[in-house]
């Protein structure tokens, strides 16, 4: 049997996003022989350490050096750079394929003059890959440039949980699974489901950032941060509604994960999420105000028959738009 290509992946982020999770649960599962080259700690728990190296470098310099000598250690036949810093790698990666794999939009860039700069260098990767993945049609929308090497592959996971109708009774169960930071909306959350009646709903916050201060000081008998944890699908089964409001968002991998356990969304339609919640029919698209998300969270609150049409549809949206089967041969087209 012929040896199956080698491929590096490069992630320079230092803690479990989006792009983290994509690794784990889509990557992983190629059939083509990967290595890992990372910056996140708890990568460590899910790959397997024989073919994984920590990126060692804080300097730029020092990390291409590495993911150059890495390539020239395995032999890679490919490289891909899964996002973030990793992307601007590009120009100096010693490959036959190169493969930039882009989580974010434009807009996670505030500041407008920073952004142009940020839209000059990517245009500069681009015209170094091989080929350029965008998780939304939004964000492939914002490439202007070599769009022949560019494609859209949406995120997927494995729907193989059945239909799941969540019981009518008890306090509605809000989920918020994420970065625990300003954007992605924690606090407004957090604010908004203080103002529902005592009694009428539970919050579970699961995730880690810079707001843990915030959630901590937070906590009471309604609301639980339970931090960054690996077994989050029992937090998916349990809830009954998943919550996210993110200013930016290429797509929400955290959204289709709701989806696949039946779980109506409450977002507002910023960058690609518009291409994974359909307003009032898998879930809400809201404006991004303490009034919207309260009246978001009091109309599921008193209207269970909503959750569950919502979560219904959104579980068959999963099935034919987002399982990971579909995904994973999509990636290995272009590898």
């Amino acid at each position: 049997m012929a040896n199956k290509e080698k491929v590096l992946v490069v992630s320079t982020t230092p803690f479990f996003g989006g792009g983290e999770a994509f690794i784990v649960n889509t990557l992983s599962r190629i059939n083509r022989d990967i290595y890992y080259l990372v910056r996140c700690k708890e990568l460590f728990d899910y790959l397997p350490s024989s073919k994984m190296k920590f990126l060692a470098s804080d300097s730029l310099v020092g990390q291409i050096k590495e993911v150059n000598n890495y390539t020239k250690e395995i032999k890679a036949d490919c490289v891909l750079l899964n996002g973030g810093s990793s992307i601007y790698f590009t120009p100096f990666i010693n490959c036959g394929l190169k493969i930039i794999y882009r989580h974010t939009t434009n807009y996670s860039v505030s500041n407008i003059l920073k952004r142009c700069l940020y839209v000059f260098l990517l245009h500069i990767c681009y015209a170094f890959a091989n080929r350029i993945v965008h998780v939304s049609s939004f964000s492939l929308n914002e490439q202007k440039l070599f769009l022949r090497k560019a494609c859209c592959i949406h995120h997927g996971v494995k729907m193989n949980i059945p239909y799941h109708k969540k019981p009518g009774e008890g306090p509605i169960r809000f989920l918020f699974v994420g970065r625990t930071e300003a954007a992605k909306g924690i606090h407004l959350i957090v604010n908004a489901f203080k103002k529902l009646p005592e009694g009428m709903a539970v919050l579970d916050i699961v995730g880690r950032g810079e707001l843990d201060d915030f959630l901590l000081k937070n906590v009471s008998s309604s609301i639980t941060y339970h931090g960054f944890r690996t077994d989050v699908d029992k937090y998916y089964k349990n809830s009954d509604v998943f919550i996210s409001l993110p200013v930016h968002e290429a797509f929400g991998l955290t959204f289709i994960e709701a989806m696949r356990h039946s779980l109506p969304i409450i977002s507002c339609d910023t960058g690609g999420i518009s291409e994974i919640v359909q307003n009032e029919v898998n879930g809400l698209l809201i404006s991004r105000d303490l009034e919207s998300i309260y009246k978001a969270m009091l109309q599921m609150c008193t209207n269970r028959h909503l959750i569950t049409i919502l979560g219904e549809k959104g579980y068959q949206i999963g099935c034919t738009k987002f399982d990971i089967d579909k995904v994973v041969s999509s990636i290995e087209e272009i590898l």
